[in-house]
């Protein structure tokens, strides 16, 4: 399996921000759903795909470290319970495509 294929249920599984990241592509990865009443993540957890020897490697990023684009399986089926991070993470996703537009 890849990343593309488990970075949703990941992020759900766990209440988790995951973010991939790879020279074919980067991606945020965000839960489908939500338990009720939450208002934040567990935690966020980078995952470096080294395609050369097909490894991933656990990165520890900050806080606050920018945001790549949302995976599309989130936008089209994200439940109503975590509508809250599209605004939550907007400063973020901002940064990233700051940096890359210059």
């Amino acid at each position: 399996m890849t990343i593309t294929d488990v970075g949703v249920v990941v992020a759900t599984c766990h209440n988790a921000l995951v973010l991939s990241a790879s020279s074919s592509g980067n991606q945020t990865y965000l839960p489908l759903w939500g338990s009720e009443g939450a208002t934040q993540l567990s935690y966020q957890m980078t995952i470096l795909h080294l395609e050369a020897g097909s490894h991933f490697v656990y990165v520890k990023m900050t806080d606050n470290c920018p945001l790549p684009p949302f995976n599309l399986q989130w936008r089209r089926y994200t439940n109503d319970s975590v509508a809250y991070l599209t605004e939550a993470l907007r400063g973020r996703r901002q940064a990233w495509d700051i940096l890359n537009n210059v």
